[in-house]
């Protein structure tokens, strides 16, 4: 005979051990939030009866679900946002227990335990447990639209994870389609629908020239320097710089589309240049980290390209605006988590004056980059990343590029260029780079002039204590992985 793909099953509905089987589609524990499929799973997949009172789901349930009819973007989250809410409902216990009762013991008909190939004692089989859970909780059912006789959408039962503006949801929520990692016990997460760091970039850029050079000012160019790519040119030194962090965002798990974080993100920034701290002020107080530099991202900025709203790299730019909707600039001014954008420094920095129309190198002092992901409260510390930035005897110094028609044909004399020019603010300035359209991020947020140093955190397990070119580290979203981070 041969094989036929069929939509009906006549699979048996109780596992190898005669025991029965766990659903794969989750519900919300209120029964009002079951449309008519959750109460038809649910139906199938346990067992008694209510009435009898011996009635046992065999299904994983969801606490809370998004609150209907509210107006204000940052509120009326459910249990998505919380590593824990899901988990007080016993039934989970008890099924995540009854998977580790069944992977303990023999497979009939084949020999061999589940915990014989992952460990039990080293957590790795409760690990595998809790993803596969998680990933049911996170991946499926995170919205319930109904299409009644109104019309497509013209009805929405519930939403477990942050929506976007459905009937009965009248904005777009921070935070939409994401679901922060469960929590199991005190050794096991899941990874929910939520972004974590794969790079890190420090960069510095000038503020101010020693020619006086301005958008309205003119300067004359006083340094020659290179141009990847391109022949030599004359520039602005720097008299004075800033440095800000730039992380690059990456959600691992698939789901909704489009997608936004709704996190506390803290930073603890120990490296030095020059001899001088970066200057991020310290704006708010982590249990593990004390003093730190937060910035709440819970910005949707549209669905265009290099809005990274879209794309398992979403978030890049979150950082960047304040305000649920994007449009609104964060004030660099501020430190507030919300409103302004603590991975900046808040004073200017030294730069090391050029000799003989060069520039001269800076040192960097490497340290530590701490990285705190957060439930956007602060209180549940979802992931933790530690990165550790190389020291470098000599990195390049910032400068001001000169763009386009300010540059024209320099005027020389003796090997030096007499003529003035103006430059462009975007050169000098960080807010007027975020003014740009974030369509445009990738031409203005670093500068040819800028100086970047960037790293990705350690994704090999075992490698701590190596050498100084390839420095501590730990991406901790698994309590006790280890790695060790690269300077790129």
């Amino acid at each position: 005979m041969r094989f036929l793909l069929t939509a009906h099953s006549r699979a048996p509905e109780v596992n190898l051990f005669n025991k029965p089987r766990i659903a794969l589609w989750p519900v919300q524990k209120d029964l009002a939030d079951r449309n008519i499929l959750d109460k038809l799973i649910g139906f199938c997949s346990q067992t008694g009866t209510a009435h009898g009172g011996n009635l046992h789901p065999f299904y994983f349930q969801r606490l809370s679900s998004h609150q209907k009819g509210q107006a204000d973007a940052s509120k009326g989250h459910g249990s998505a946002l919380s590593t824990t809410l899901d988990w007080t409902i016993s039934r989970n216990q008890e099924l995540y227990a009854y998977l580790q009762a069944l992977t303990s013991h023999a497979i009939p008909g084949f020999g061999g335990k589940f915990t014989e190939k992952y460990e039990e004692a080293g957590g790795r089989r409760d690990q595998i447990l809790t993803e596969m859970v998680d990933h049911i909780r996170s991946g499926l059912n995170t919205y319930a639209v109904q299409v009644p006789s109104g019309g497509p959408g013209s009805e929405t039962t519930y939403c477990y994870a942050p929506p976007r503006a459905f009937p009965g949801y009248p904005v777009l929520a921070a935070g939409e389609s994401q679901v922060v990692p469960l929590r199991v016990g005190a050794k096991t997460k899941g990874f929910g629908r939520c972004i974590t760091v794969t790079e890190a970039a420090l960069v510095f850029y000038p503020t101010a020239t020693i020619a006086g050079a301005t958008e309205s000012n003119p300067g004359v160019p006083d340094v020659k320097v290179s141009v990847p790519g391109g022949t030599d040119r004359w520039a602005f030194a720097a008299s004075e710089m800033k440095a800000f962090l730039v992380l690059e965002f990456f959600t691992p798990m698939i789901g909704n589309p489009a997608t936004s974080p709704y996190l506390a993100v803290d930073v603890k920034c120990d490296v030095k240049v020059n001899g001088q701290s970066l200057a991020f002020p310290a704006n708010a107080s982590n249990p593990e980290l004390g003093s730190v530099s937060r910035v709440v991202l819970k910005t949707v900025i549209g669905s265009g390209p290099g809005t990274g709203h879209n794309t398992a790299h979403s978030a890049m730019f979150q950082p960047f605006f304040q305000g649920a909707s994007g449009g609104t600039r964060r004030d660099l001014s501020k430190s507030d988590p919300h409103t302004g954008f603590a991975w900046h420094s808040a004073t200017p920095l030294t730069v090391p004056a050029p000799a003989n129309n060069l520039l001269r190198n800076m040192p960097l002092q490497g340290g530590a980059l701490e990285i705190s992901i957060r439930t956007p409260d602060g209180g549940e510390e979802i992931q933790r990343i530690h990165m550790s930035f190389d020291s470098a005897p000599a990195i390049p110094a910032p400068y001001a590029y000169i763009e386009g028609t300010k540059y024209g044909t320099p005027v020389l004399a003796g090997g030096k260029v007499t003529s003035s020019h103006l430059v462009d603010a975007r050169e000098l300035n960080l807010d007027k780079r975020l003014a740009e359209s974030p369509n445009n991020y990738y031409a203005w947020l670093i500068r040819p002039g800028d100086c970047v140093r960037s790293m990705e955190p350690p994704t090999t397990p075992g490698r701590e204590g190596t050498s100084a070119s390839t420095r501590p580290g730990r991406r901790s979203l698994l309590p006790g992985s280890g790695g060790a981070a690269a300077t790129l």
